[in-house]
């Protein structure tokens, strides 16, 4: 079969996604091209805004107390300030992430396609409301996180030293490593466990562990005290829902940071996510082609990853694998909650109509994206 189609300056093209597991596609492709014409220049889309810390919101009711413990927060330092990432597993307290999951697959939660088609294809919450998904998203935006990230990253996200220091009182500390125990982690799970620094360490612990045993018996006894860099925080946000057909791609046009700034993502919703089903955020150095690092969609995790000026990222593209396991988990027994049922339908709303080129419906997750600038 030969076909042939013009292209145009606002028109897109995509190769479909190969679903026979036993047929492959071959095909030359190529162009014709004919008298040059005149190209505006390129659409520069405007910056999503930055915003300032927000106050007096507490992170206590949220964050799993272990993270507050001065050992913990030096292990994580350690590990970030080596290789510029961390995934920090069970984040969230389980109450409140239960909480945010209900909120995220209601029907209340409006979702709108976002593109175009060349640049990215996922869901972007419309309608976090006043409820527990707008708490989720401040608590992550208020100071006292700020503070916390500054602890266990060492990067400039303090306005002054109240904030970076509130995070890790002394008083607080007591009361939140008592109950860290009782967390629904277990509370027989150890540290290493619950704190997995390392997006690829899949619940290892830290792989730093052993050479560098010497200098952690000093950091246990760090009192979280240390000084921590002072600067004008601001940071950015977007609830995002991840489904068969979505992606982001790196572009000539991309925003990237001027200074340094911190990517977290904040994963709801990803059991069993597994890499070859996609969704996962590659990080490539400007220029180059082998990524830097990538991280996979982990239930309750917050992954964190520093990115200057010359890395770039992108989401892999969300194949049919992901609903072909769904179907599959779906047989052995697993069931379609009434809203979850009520979340695919409105996925496919914008605006009170019906989106025909929504992403399809399958197996997904939810994220919590944030950047965080210094």
């Amino acid at each position: 079969m030969f076909n042939f189609f013009p292209v145009t300056l606002d028109s897109f093209h995509q190769v479909a996604e190969v679903l026979s597991p036993s047929k492959t596609r071959l095909s030359i492709s190529g162009w014709f091209y004919g008298e040059p014409f005149h190209r505006p220049s390129p659409y520069i889309e405007p910056e999503p805004p930055l915003l300032p810390p927000l106050q007096n919101i507490s992170v206590d009711d949220w964050v799993n107390p272990v993270y507050f413990k001065p050992n913990v927060q030096a292990k994580i330092r350690k590990r970030f300030e080596k290789n510029s990432e961390a995934q920090l597993h069970f984040f969230l307290k389980p109450e409140k992430y239960d909480q945010v999951c209900f909120a995220l697959e209601s029907a209340d939660t409006r979702w709108a396609l976002q593109g175009p088609a060349n640049k990215r294809r996922f869901q972007a919450g419309t309608t976090v409301g006043s409820g527990i998904l707008k708490e989720c998203v401040d608590v992550l935006s208020s100071e006292a996180m700020f503070g916390l990230l500054a602890k266990l990253t060492g990067m400039n996200l303090a306005e002054d030293r109240s904030i970076a220091q509130a995070a890790v009182s002394d008083e607080a500390n007591s009361d939140r490593e008592a109950s860290a125990s009782n967390t629904a982690t277990g509370g027989s799970r150890n540290e290493d466990e619950v704190v997995c620094v390392g997006a690829g360490d899949e619940g290892e612990g830290d792989s730093d562990e052993e050479e560098d045993s010497g200098e952690e018996s000093d950091n246990d006894d760090d009192d979280g005290e240390e000084d921590v860099l002072l600067g004008n925080p601001m940071c950015q946000s977007s609830v995002r829902h991840w489904s068969p057909g979505c992606y982001t791609l790196m572009h000539d046009l991309e925003s990237r940071p001027s200074a340094m700034a911190l990517d977290a993502q904040l994963f709801f919703k990803a059991d069993d996510w597994e890499p070859e089903c996609g969704g996962f955020t590659c990080y490539v150095a400007k220029g180059e082609e082998d990524e830097l690092l990538s991280v996979q969609p982990t239930t309750n995790s917050l992954a964190l990853v520093c990115r200057d000026e010359d890395t770039m990222r992108f989401v892999k593209y969300v194949n049919h694998i992901s609903s072909r396991k769904a179907e599959e988990s779906s047989k052995d027994g697993g069931a379609t909650t009434a809203a979850a049922a009520a979340a695919a339908a409105a996925a496919a709303v914008d605006g009170g109509e019906e989106d025909d080129d929504a992403p399809g419906d399958g197996s997904n997750f939810y994220d919590i994206a944030m950047i965080y600038v210094e």
